[in-house]
C-alpha cells in the first residue's frame, strides 16, 4: 500500500504533462485538416529513425508569404515516395509555420 501512495503522485507528476502535450498535438493535427488550406510540397530527405526503422520525410513548400516553410511527416514503411516527389501538406493561412502532411494510405 506504501509503494502505491509513494508512486501515483510521481505518476500523475510524469503522466500529466505527456498527456497534455500529446491531445494538444492532435488537437492541432486534427484542426489543421478541418480548417487549413492545402498545398503541395516537396520531399527533400527520407530519414529513417527508431528501432522499427520507420520511415519520415522532410519536405518543403512555400507560404502564401512567399516564405519557405519545411517540415517532418511520417511515412508507412516502405515509404511510397522519393526525393524530389510532391506530397501534400495542410497549413494554417494565420500562422504558415503551423502545418503537417496529409495523412498517407
Amino acid at each position: 500500500m506504501f509503494m502505491v501512495l509513494l508512486f501515483l503522485p510521481l505518476a500523475l507528476v510524469i503522466g500529466a504533462p505527456i498527456f497534455l502535450v500529446s491531445f494538444v498535438q492532435a488537437f492541432r493535427k486534427r484542426w489543421l485538416l478541418r480548417n487549413g488550406e492545402a498545398t503541395e510540397a516537396t520531399v527533400t530527405k527520407l530519414e529513417q529513425y527508431g528501432e522499427d526503422n520507420d520511415w519520415r520525410a522532410v519536405y518543403s513548400f512555400r507560404g502564401p508569404d512567399g516564405a519557405t516553410q519545411t517540415g517532418k511527416g511520417d511515412l508507412p514503411t516502405p515509404p511510397g515516395v522519393s526525393v524530389g516527389e510532391k506530397v501534400w501538406v495542410v497549413y494554417s493561412p494565420a500562422k504558415p509555420a503551423r502545418h503537417t502532411m496529409w495523412p498517407r494510405t
